[in-house]
């Protein structure tokens, strides 16, 4: 990777994923593995915090839309407006954590937001993070982002796959900016 302006260059030797290389203009492998909890793709200067690596941390880091005419749940330590939120690679299914559960409309909703904003993405920018609504669920129901401040939610290289609903298959979006950045949908 090369930095700068014209008149001067540096380089980082590119590390596997899951090591970070902190030394600027380094030509060899000055390597170091991330801290537990953190990782990194190839290339990466830095480690980033894996905070989400189950459809239960998922669920409670995003979700915290309230449906009470049929008693949804919503998450126990929702993230800050303005979070970056980083899904380890894997699958994400309602049969194996927690999910929001049916709204009015009688869709079964695996995430449900009410003015939330920020980015949830995959470590990698390649979909290996993927959400399986399993036939059965829709992705997200989406209640607004607070875009009438100029705030969206960013979705990025995740893939979706199997969601389904009555209104809105993969998502229902009102009142609010999605911002959907390689992804993918199946």
């Amino acid at each position: 990777i090369i930095l700068g302006s014209p008149y001067s260059y540096f380089c980082y030797y590119a590390c596997p994923a899951g090591y970070y290389n902190p030394t600027l203009g380094s030509t060899s492998a000055s390597c170091q593995a991330c801290p537990l909890g953190t990782s990194s793709s190839v290339g990466f200067t830095s480690c980033l915090y894996i905070g989400l690596s189950d459809m239960d941390g998922f669920f409670n880091k995003v979700s915290n839309g309230v449906d009470t005419v049929n008693g949804a749940i919503t998450g126990n330590s929702i993230a800050t407006n303005g979070d970056t939120l980083v899904l380890a690679v894997g699958e994400y299914k309602c049969s194996e954590g927690a999910c929001s559960g049916t709204d009015q409309y009688g869709n079964h909703n695996m995430l449900h937001t009410q003015d939330f904003s920020g980015v949830v993405k995959c470590l990698d920018d390649i979909r290996s993070c993927v959400v399986d609504g399993e036939s059965t669920y829709r992705f997200m129901w989406v209640r607004g982002t607070g875009a009438t401040n100029g705030h969206k939610l960013s979705l990025k290289g995740i893939s979706y796959k199997d969601g389904t609903g009555n209104y809105g298959g993969g998502f229902f979006i009102s009142d609010g900016i999605v911002d959907f950045v390689f992804c993918s949908f199946t």
